[in-house]
């Protein structure tokens, strides 16, 4: 329970100085491409922890239908609702 707790916390924190920092970049920059940037920058995040639990192995054993999946899943979930959302 315990940690369950502090995931929650640290979500609404992490959240939390997301959309104020998200404000002033938005007043900035235009917003289809701070989607496409931050995207990018967490794939890179994400990809970076796999190849330094050396995992990056078994994820290059998708079958090219599955990466495609995957992408359209990202794509779909990340970049169309943020920007319809704007």
């Amino acid at each position: 329970m315990k940690k369950a707790l502090l995931l929650v916390l640290a979500t609404a924190f992490i959240s939390g100085i997301a959309i104020f920092l998200n404000k002033f970049a938005l007043a900035k920059i235009n917003p289809f491409l701070f989607t496409t940037c931050k995207n990018f920058v967490v794939m890179l995040f994400l990809f970076s922890i796999l190849f330094f639990k050396r995992e990056f192995p078994k994820f290059k054993s998708f079958s090219k239908k599955v990466l495609l999946k995957l992408a359209l899943v990202g794509f779909i979930g990340g970049e169309i609702q943020f920007l319809l959302f704007f």
